[in-house]
This record gives structure tokens, C-alpha cells and sequence, in this order.
């Protein structure tokens, strides 16, 4: 494929670029914004996001921090055109832009990663990059940090620069490298792209025709029963053994329980003719999940691995979401949606307290929360905004 000019632009900074380019900047080229351990630390006391513009106190560190993004734009700019192409130094400018954008609640992550599917394109196309050698793990792992975040997003606002990718792009993406916290099959992964697609697809068109989609919801969820896990398992050789044979069910009740979330309502139900009713097939789906988690968890945290059911965790706590007219119900399924909230919600108090965690953790937590208050039941009732995961 031929180059041609990357149509994706990030807005211009006003700033002076130093003569030289991408490679003499005034500043360290590290990957936290500066004054980031005092904006974490605020962050831990207060138990909630920062918001730009909201604490008059914290004014100097915010302009500090846009000055940083601001050079991060340049750079990526600098960069987004040159001939031949910098493909290492653009994926690396614009993974630092990713990881301080994300920092601020509200911000434009998903541009950024819509840039990266547009200079995908422009330098001949997915097929062109995962011939190279270096930079195809960090675009993997963009594109893998994508999928994710689009399931935490609205379906009427998505990511869709890799939307064009067939199955056998994305999976040889997928082979390519794994993200350390979501070790999910690359089969299941790829049903993850399939499931949202239709999500995204369905709330676009008027509701008589989404009968249309009974047969594609139909083929997923066959997929995911054919999906061997016990294979999977023998096969892996980079998930740690103690946890290695839990990690494939695990993902999978998971993906299957994503899918019932999200999927049509009306083609969901097709797909499963014995579950009697939408209420016991999510709940029954739920406490398959839940207890695949518990005996997971207790292996996983005694080798200090249990962020890695973080995505399992946040599909279970959206599914044990009650409304208030349930609450303290003689529902044998309301004490158990009770627990698995505070199981989850558990989870990611304490991942976010890791001094090790980002801001990702703390806007999940905060999805929940309100989610739970609010009695809500549906994906999009928690994820209504787009929420980084």
C-alpha cells in the first residue's frame, strides 16, 4: 500500500517546538506528568478523580501539567508526518501522551487513540506495521488497551479506527503480545471485537430491524462454548502456573457474561431458548462468574497476581446490579448480587489504594459506585460516559 498523508491531526500546541525536532525537548521525556505523586497523592485522600479547573489550590500544578501535555502534543505532531516514517519514536510520543491524558477526568483519550489507527493507516496500513520488528508490541498493546476501553464505553461512542480489521488481522495482532493485566485468550478477545461491534452497531439502527442480529449473537456465544479452555491452559507459557488453569474459564464466563450484558436483548434470549427468563439467565451467569472469581482470587493473591481479574471483576459487579423496588427482597438472588458488589467494589478499593495503580483503577471504582447508588441494571447505566480500562 501506498504512504499517503496522515489525515488524523492532534489540535496545536502553543508551544515552540526546539530546533532539531522529536529528539531535544526541555524537558525529561518521562512517562508521568510532572507533580503527578502529588496529584496521585491528593487523588488517594480524597478518593475521587481530579477534575481540571475544579481546586483553585491546585491551579500552579495544573498549568504545569498542561504545559507538559502541551510539549507532548508538539512532539507527536513533529512526528505524525516525518518521511520515512519514525514509527518507534511516534508509538512511544504517543503512548506518554496516552498515559498523561488519561490522568485528567474527562480528557481526550479516545482522540489519541483513534491518531493511532489513522497513522496506522497512513504508513501503509495494519498489515505494513506487524511486519515490523519493533514497534508492533506497543501498537498491540494500544490496540489491545482499545478493545477494553470500548467495552467501558458508550456504544453511540467508540473507538472505531481498527473497525475495518478482519478476524485474522486482529488475532495475528492479538499473538503478538498480551497485556500483562488482561491475560484474556486471544479466541475470547477477539468475541470481545465482536460482541461491542454489534453493541455499537444495534444503537444505531431503528429497534424492528435488531432481529437482524439474532444469527451474529447466535455465532458468538457458540464460539465462546467451543472455546477450549483446557487447551488453552496446556498451551499458555507466559500466565504463572499457579493461576494458569484458572485464567481461560475464568475469561470465558466472563466474555459470555458481557455479552448477555450488552448484546440485544431479543437475539440474547434466542441464543439461550431453555433460560426461561432474561433475569435468571443473567443471574445465573453472574454466579457462575462470582465463584470462578473467588477460587481465583485466593490463588492469585498469594502470588500477588490478582490484577488480573480486573475486567472479570468489573462485568461481574455491572451484572449484580439491583434496582431500589428489589432491595432487601425475599429474592434468593438479591443476597448474592449484594455480596458480589462488595466483593467487586473490594477488588478495586484495593487495587486502587496499590502505589503501583493509575487513575484507570480509580474511574472504574467510581463507575461502580455510582452504579450501585443509582440501582441501576444495564451496561451503559454504569458506563455512560467513556470510562478508561
Amino acid at each position: 500500500m501506498k504512504n499517503r498523508p496522515c489525515h488524523y491531526r492532534l489540535p496545536p500546541a502553543n508551544v515552540t517546538v526546539l530546533r532539531g525536532g522529536a529528539h531535544h525537548l526541555p524537558f525529561p521525556a518521562e512517562p508521568d506528568p510532572p507533580d503527578w505523586d502529588y496529584m496521585q497523592c491528593v487523588q488517594y485522600l480524597r478518593g475521587t478523580l481530579l477534575v481540571p479547573g475544579e481546586d483553585s489550590p491546585m491551579s500552579g500544578i495544573w498549568q504545569s501539567y498542561w504545559r507538559y501535555m502541551s510539549m507532548q502534543l508538539a512532539l507527536v505532531n513533529n512526528l505524525v508526518n516525518a518521511s520515512p516514517p519514525k514509527i518507534q519514536e511516534f508509538i512511544s510520543a504517543l503512548m506518554k501522551l496516552m498515559r498523561c491524558d488519561l490522568v485528567a477526568k474527562g480528557s481526550t483519550w479516545q482522540k489519541h487513540m483513534n491518531g493511532l489507527f489513522a497513522y496506522v493507516d497512513s504508513i501503509g496500513g495494519v498489515d505494513f506495521v506487524l511486519k515490523q520488528h519493533q514497534p508492533t508490541p506497543a501498537i498491540c498493546s494500544l490496540l489491545r488497551r482499545t478493545i477494553i476501553c470500548n467495552t467501558t464505553s458508550p456504544a453511540r461512542m467508540q473507538v472505531l479506527g481498527y473497525d475495518r480489521y478482519t478476524d485474522k488481522q486482529l488475532m495475528a495482532a492479538f499473538k503478538l503480545y498480551q497485556l500483562h493485566e488482561m491475560p484474556c485468550p486471544s479466541d475470547l478477545f477477539l468475541a470481545i471485537v465482536h460482541i461491542t461491534r454489534i453493541r455499537q452497531r444495534a444503537s444505531i439502527i431503528n429497534l424492528a430491524n435488531r432481529r437482524s442480529f439474532e444469527a451474529a449473537v447466535r455465532r458468538i456465544f457458540t464460539d465462546i462454548d467451543s472455546f477450549n479452555e483446557t487447551l488453552c491452559a496446556e498451551e499458555d507459557e507466559t500466565t504463572a502456573k499457579e493461576i494458569r488453569h484458572l485464567i481461560p474459564p475464568i475469561f470465558k464466563a466472563a466474555v459470555r457474561l458481557y455479552g448477555i450484558l450488552t448484546l440485544p436483548r431479543a437475539a440474547v434470549l434466542a441464543a439461550f431458548p431453555r433460560c426461561g427468563s432474561y433475569r435468571k439467565l443473567r443471574a445465573s451467569h453472574r454466579h457462575a462468574l462470582t465463584e470462578k472469581l473467588k477460587t481465583g482470587m485466593v490463588k492469585a493473591a498469594a502470588i500477588d497476581q490478582s490484577g488480573v481479574f480486573g475486567w472479570p471483576m468489573l462485568v461481574a459487579g455491572v451484572a449484580a446490579g439491583v434496582p431500589h423496588n428489589k432491595r432487601d427482597s425475599d429474592d434468593p438472588d438479591y443476597e448474592h448480587a449484594v455480596s458480589t458488589k462488595e466483593m467487586v467494589e473490594q477488588f478495586f478499593s484495593i487495587s486502587w489504594l496499590d502505589p503501583l495503580s493509575t487513575s484507570v483503577e480509580l474511574a472504574i471504582l467510581e463507575s461502580l459506585r455510582k452504579y450501585f447508588r443509582s440501582g441501576g441494571t444495564e451496561w451503559e447505566e454504569c458506563f455512560y460516559e467513556p470510562t478508561p480500562s
